[in-house]
């Protein structure tokens, strides 16, 4: 585990680069919650690991704000055919919030509760991901 502060990665956990579609909802607090009603929000998922994931979307989302993601994993086999995991939903606190252009903001998010399933999928997925 790599844990550097000074111009390295600080991640306890390995992230691979993604451009995956994402839902999530917000747990708390509970103004935000209000806020957008309880919907669920649309956004990209720029990296992802074991530990955590960081997404690109559209509302400023404060440190600290418990998330409920939801993502499908997706397979290609050599003759370019694609099957897609069950929906996974993982449970993640958002511990850092980046205003990028365009009125848009990138948020770090470790995992803090994940279904043996979900983890399961998300194990096949980064596997697949580092195979050469």
């Amino acid at each position: 585990m790599y844990n550097r502060h000074w111009g390295g990665d600080r991640r306890r956990f390995q992230r691979l680069k993604v451009n995956l579609s994402v839902v999530y909802e917000v747990y708390e607090p509970q103004y935000l919650r209000s806020i957008l009603a309880g919907q669920e929000v649309e956004a990209t998922a720029l990296d992802l690991g074991s530990g955590g994931i960081s997404i690109l979307t559209k509302y400023n989302v404060p440190v600290w704000s418990k998330l409920l993601l939801k993502f499908l994993f997706f397979k290609t086999d050599k003759e370019g055919g694609v099957a897609f995991s069950e929906p996974v939903d993982i449970m993640g606190e958002v511990r850092s919030a980046i205003a990028y252009p365009k009125s848009e903001y990138r948020l770090g998010i470790a995992f803090n509760g994940i279904g043996q399933d979900s983890e399961g999928h998300l194990a096949s997925f980064t596997d697949a991901v580092n195979r050469p």
